[in-house]
């Protein structure tokens, strides 16, 4: 058994939520780019893959400290209905 011992980073809620944000605006810019026909767009079987690998370089580089949270529609709704079920603001850390 291999243990990583480390001290956590310690990174506010605001900025947390700055990248989603970030992270959120940035896929929907990309995945508007890929597909957007004035553009120089990709053939119809490339496009998916692109888009895939936007998500995984999105969630690589910004996933340490929000846990890929790039789908606001997704991880918002819940974090937010367990705040108000009881759990209080623990569930944003």
């Amino acid at each position: 058994m291999c243990l990583y011992c480390v001290r956590r980073i310690q990174i506010f809620t605001s900025v947390r939520f700055c990248f989603q944000l970030f992270g959120t605006a940035l896929l929907v810019s990309c995945i508007f780019a890929i597909i957007d026909k004035n553009n120089n767009s990709p053939d119809q079987g490339v496009a998916p893959v692109m888009i895939g690998l936007v998500v995984f370089i999105i969630g690589a580089t910004f996933g340490f400290n929000c846990g890929y949270a790039i789908n606001p529609a997704r991880d918002l709704g819940p974090r937010i209905f367990t705040a108000m079920a009881g759990w209080g603001s623990g569930v944003f850390t």
